[in-house]
């Protein structure tokens, strides 16, 4: 039964898999695993405009780097999980510096690096070195739970252990000698024991284009006729739901406040979330107290500065995970004092209005200026 479905799934792979740009032979780590990163909690079609900016700005793991972290950034504004990219940027040194720029090859060797982790390391070892080990994401977990009908939640030990070992027997073994049949540089062959790193990219390409969340396309499935829950018609109990967290609903009113065309940003220190990040200055209140007034009286006292409401700007929505966050722009216009240090806070800049996409900001922050980018008179809100 695994031969078959080795073969079958490599089959449809070969038909149907999306040309996305780190697939272009020959594999290329750097590239594999900059996509890898950059797909965690990210979906395809988001990630495609900010790999393809990242490429331009470091075509290599060298330039990487060299870079600063500011750099790298500003580069990810927009994208979110900041962690992310300053993971990336802590790889690429710990890789020039500690494996002489030679990108580790082995799942033990790769999960030692920052922010790769049993997945990432499956990953990139499989796809960019050929060798035999497993993935299991939510992708590979949802074909795996409905194949083989298993239930529980596959985020508790005994579940999850069991479709690693599961995606392990599965994974096809490794092609090391280019002399073998099918392991000839460009073969087509579908001999699939040559192919453990196509096989895991076929796993997470069904479970992304037909085993889907809902309304999965099981007549098109290479698997259909092997799919337990499909030949039981219980596809929609697996994988066994899991008890939602409640959601957390976060109101932020944010000052966008002008002096002599320019606009303050603040950027945070060493906080856990956002590390870094440049933002407009802002404070937090309860869904019916986010006035203007209100807004003027919290920052005055937060920031030590007089400042005149003049407007306002859309409402910007932003989801990150079960949070839920809503962020009111009012404009305002500087008046007198200086901002203090401090409330989270290490530096204060003055930036015009075509410069602010410069500097790297939350997704949310960023969707401010790109409002704020527009013209202004067309955005005025009465309040």
């Amino acid at each position: 039964m695994k031969t078959s479905i080795q073969k079958l799934l490599l089959a449809w792979y070969d038909k149907n898999k999306r040309p996305l740009p780190w697939r272009k032979p020959p594999p290329n780590p750097y590239k594999i695993w900059l996509s890898e990163i950059m797909l965690q909690q990210t979906q395809v079609e988001t990630m495609l405009p900010y790999y393809e900016r990242f490429l331009q700005a470091f075509p290599t793991l060298n330039d990487l780097a060299k870079s600063p972290p500011t750099e790298v950034l500003k580069l990810w504004s927009g994208l979110g999980y900041y962690s992310r990219a300053r993971n990336l940027h802590k790889t690429a040194r710990k890789i020039i510096q500690h494996f002489g720029g030679r990108f580790p090859t082995t799942k033990e060797e790769l999960i030692s690096l920052p922010g790769i982790g049993d997945y990432s390391a499956g990953a990139i070892a499989s796809i960019a070195f050929g060798k035999k080990v497993p993935v299991v994401d939510g992708n590979v977990i949802r074909v795996l739970t409905r194949l083989f009908a298993l239930k529980g939640d596959p985020k508790a030990k005994p579940l999850k252990q069991k479709l690693w070992k599961l995606a392990a027997r599965l994974v096809p073994k490794s092609c090391q000698d280019p002399a073998l049949p099918g392991c000839e540089a460009n073969s087509k062959s579908l001999r699939s024991r040559n192919r453990p790193g196509d096989f895991n990219q076929a796993l997470m390409e069904l479970g992304a284009l037909v085993c889907s969340p809902k309304d999965p396309k099981c007549l098109l499935c290479p698997l259909k006729k092997r799919c337990v829950a499909k030949i039981k018609d219980k596809i929609s109990e697996y994988p066994t739901p899991r008890e939602k967290l409640p959601t957390e609903k976060v109101f932020l009113a944010a000052a966008l406040i002008e002096k002599n065309g320019s606009f303050l940003l603040a950027q945070r220190g060493s906080q856990k979330h956002l590390q870094s990040m440049w933002e407009f200055p802002q404070v937090a209140g309860e869904e019916k107290s986010l006035s203007g007034k209100q807004l003027i009286q919290k920052l005055q006292k937060k920031y030590g500065m007089d400042i005149e409401l003049k407007g306002q700007l859309p409402v910007v929505r932003h989801a990150i995970m079960n949070r839920r966050i809503v962020m009111t722009p009012f404009l305002c216009r500087y008046q007198k004092g200086s901002p203090k240090m401090g409330k989270g806070h290490v530096a204060f800049k003055w930036i015009a209005p075509d410069q602010l996409k410069e500097f790297p900001t939350s997704s949310i922050n960023h969707k401010v200026i790109q409002h704020l980018n527009r013209k202004h008179q067309d955005l005025f809100l009465p309040f």
